[in-house]
């Protein structure tokens, strides 16, 4: 399990009849505060801390929005060889 914080900017632009399809390029930053491994499952085992290190990323995110619902497709990756690693990712947004 880890916790992280990051900062990003970046631009957006809408597309559809009702803009409703949004396209976005984020650039930002990333650091991680704390950062454990366990074992699942497993009664006598302990977990330990990890060496990750955050850094510098950029984002691109393509998106639909709905009428109480946006969901999405992200791409992130980060400019460091030693931290996070690319990830790709299902985003669900909702509005009250």
């Amino acid at each position: 399990m880890a916790i992280i914080g990051s900062a990003a900017f970046g631009k957006l632009w809408r597309f559809g009849e009702q803009s409703d399809i949004i396209l976005s390029t984020q650039g930002g930053f990333s650091v991680v505060g704390s950062s454990e491994r366990s074992i699942s499952f497993c009664d006598d085992c302990h977990s330990e801390d990890i060496d990750v290190d955050g850094g510098v990323f950029v984002r691109g995110e393509i998106t639909k929005n709905f009428e109480s619902v946006a969901i999405g497709l992200q791409a992130t990756h980060y400019l460091g060889d030693d931290g996070l690693k690319d990830n790709i990712g299902v985003t669900v947004k909702m509005a009250f």
